[in-house]
């Protein structure tokens, strides 16, 4: 089995943002699970490409130079391709080597991610169109729909701006592009459901995003110490994880700290907050301030976080996509409260314990930091949903048929 991914987003390794968490563990869940060949081209550098290649996940590799940003906001303003689209665009000479470097022949199936990859498709469509393998579009959003809530969220008139005009773009693209695929695979449960009534096609399945392993507990023991002694040994420890300057994680961090954490203070002692991820916003930061809220930016590992906490909240108000935090939440066993918002993707809405209002959230958290609901039922269900082997067959599956 020998797959060709095709990404508009900078893979690197360790990988960082969800897109290219999505991307890099497929296909090392791929190689290790079922001996497949992944070839990789995308955006980077010589030093992601040295990392990459250390993996051993992909074959071959071509990583190409992003486009610089000045061409890119240009051109945008003057083209139907958004932004994304010209940004991570490959130029004649990129085009040239991959044609010399890559047999499209030899592939069972060529996968491209994101709409924002539409560019890229028409660019290398040469090399493909009468080749045998299997065309997959794997959507990470619906991300017509994905700008239109950036659009409803955004503050700024600038950024406002910018992300209606690639809603208004994508909304006329997205779906013409979608349909030139033999299959659509949706990272979220929902994005297949919404996208059959877009595109009224049955070619469209379900395949959760693949996260990393979870480190081995027992091999953590010095850094669970130290983390217990940095946050005052505090009896219970509610986490956060993710991108700590994106919006939709900027708004829960603040409504969870504000508005829920209060309630659990007045009610339970010795509570403290542990916010993970990186690039923390100026707003996150202050929280800092509190004695009780601790911040951890830019770590290389979120498994002792997980290990460490007895709660993980993931209070969400965008459902746009599958929340990658709620994946390895998860996969660590560790508990989980959450907002609606945040479980739809992953079709757990009836199963993980969720409420939109914070008296309701709090007293959730309440009961789970107390032990009054049953989380190992809960968690087994979950990871049963997960099962990367049985998840990535459906994949194999379709590529060979």
């Amino acid at each position: 089995m020998k797959s060709l991914f095709i990404t508009p987003t900078k893979i690197d390794y360790p990988p960082k943002d969800g897109a290219s968490i999505a991307a890099f563990y497929r296909a090392y869940y791929l190689k290790k699970k079922f001996d497949a060949t992944c070839d990789l081209i995308a955006p980077g550098d010589t030093d992601s490409k040295i990392r990459l290649e250390k993996t051993g996940v992909f074959r071959k590799l071509f990583l190409y130079n992003k486009k610089p940003l000045w061409y890119s906001n240009t051109k945008a303003l003057l083209s139907i391709y958004t932004f994304s689209m010209i940004r991570n665009s490959l130029n004649h000479e990129d085009i040239d080597n991959i044609g010399n470097i890559f047999d499209f022949d030899e592939y069972d199936c060529i996968n491209f991610e994101h709409s924002y990859s539409y560019y890229v498709y028409n660019q290398l469509s040469k090399y493909f169109k009468s080749t045998h393998a299997k065309k997959v579009f794997w959507a990470h959003n619906v991300d017509y729909v994905y700008f239109y809530n950036l659009f409803k969220e955004s503050k700024q008139t600038v950024e406002k701006f910018i992300n209606f005009l690639n809603y208004i773009k994508l909304r006329f693209l997205e779906p013409r592009y979608l349909k030139k695929f033999d299959y659509i695979l949706t990272l979220a449960y929902h994005d297949r459901v919404n996208l059959k009534k877009i595109l009224n096609q049955d070619n469209i399945y379900w395949i959760p995003v693949n996260v990393p392993e979870p480190e081995q507990k027992d091999k953590l023991g010095s850094v669970l110490d130290e983390l217990r002694a940095k946050t005052h040994n505090c009896k219970y420890r509610i986490i956060f994880t993710g991108k700590l300057n994106h919006i939709s994680n900027i708004e829960a961090v603040l409504w969870f700290s504000n508005r829920v954490l209060p309630i659990i203070r007045e009610n339970l002692k010795d509570v403290c907050f542990l916010i993970v991820g990186y690039a923390p916003d100026k707003s996150i930061r202050s929280l800092e301030n509190n004695k009780d809220i601790f911040l951890y930016s830019n770590v290389d590992s979120v498994s002792p976080f997980f290990y460490l906490a007895d709660l993980c909240v993931i209070p969400l108000f965008n459902d746009a996509g599958i929340k990658i935090k709620l994946i390895e939440a998860i996969k660590h066993k560790t508990k989980i409260v959450a907002r609606p918002e945040a479980l739809v993707g992953a079709n757990l809405t009836n199963i993980i314990p969720n409420a939109t209002n914070e008296k309701e959230f709090a007293n959730l958290c309440l009961k789970a930091l107390k032990n009054e609901i049953n989380f190992d039922d809960i968690l087994e269900r979950a990871n049963e949903m997960f099962d990367d082997h049985k998840n990535l067959s459906l994949y194999l599956n379709l590529c060979q048929s």
